[in-house]
């Protein structure tokens, strides 16, 4: 079996079974996810997986495939079970994802639609962090670890491809990121 096959399938199972203690960690009153956060990750990773192709990227998109059933999910959940309490940074998460589309839109070019929806990505993150900061224990941990380690598989895929161009790589390494911030959050709320 082909290495790179390999750490992609990885990465993309690793991914999509973190969303299951996720799942059962909601609907057993555990977890409250952000209902701002999810529906924002279901919208951005539909739109980077679609530029991230236009791009080239071939590899990492069994991560970002995985990560839209995932966040349709959690987000049809999230409505139902989640943090409904608006706040200003919510907002702002709303409008700069209305202003990337904006822009994509405009531009009709690829790439940088590609990085403005991982900005729209990115800025998903914040009602999150915030929610870990307020209540650690809304968020589930082990789903966080495992969305952890499956960027670090897309990653690894990456890395062993030698793939480095700017609009392949943009989007796991910001991913790499982001999770990985919110795993120290959460881990140091605790």
């Amino acid at each position: 079996m082909n290495i790179l096959f390999f750490t992609s399938m990885l990465a993309g199972l690793v991914t999509l079974s973190a969303y299951f203690p996720y799942i059962r960690a909601i609907l057993k009153k555990e977890t409250r996810p952000s209902f701002i956060s999810w529906p924002i990750w279901a919208l951005s990773l539909s739109l980077i997986f679609a530029t991230s192709y236009s791009v080239g990227a071939r590899l990492t998109l069994v991560l970002i495939f995985a990560g839209i059933i995932g966040n349709i999910i959690i987000s049809i959940l999230a409505w139902r079970y989640g943090e409904k309490t608006w706040t200003k940074l919510d907002i702002a998460s709303i409008v700069v994802s209305i202003a990337s589309l904006v822009v994509w839109f405009i531009t009709n070019n690829a790439l940088i639609a590609l990085i403005m929806i991982v900005a729209i990505d990115t800025a998903g993150y914040f009602p999150t962090i915030q929610n870990i900061l307020k209540n650690p224990r809304s968020e589930n941990r082990t789903a966080w670890m495992l969305f952890g380690i499956g960027a670090l598989f897309n990653m690894v895929t990456l890395l062993i491809a030698g793939d480095f161009k700017f609009g392949v790589v943009l989007f796991p390494l910001v991913y790499f990121f982001t999770v990985g911030i919110t795993n120290i959050v959460l881990l140091l709320k605790r």
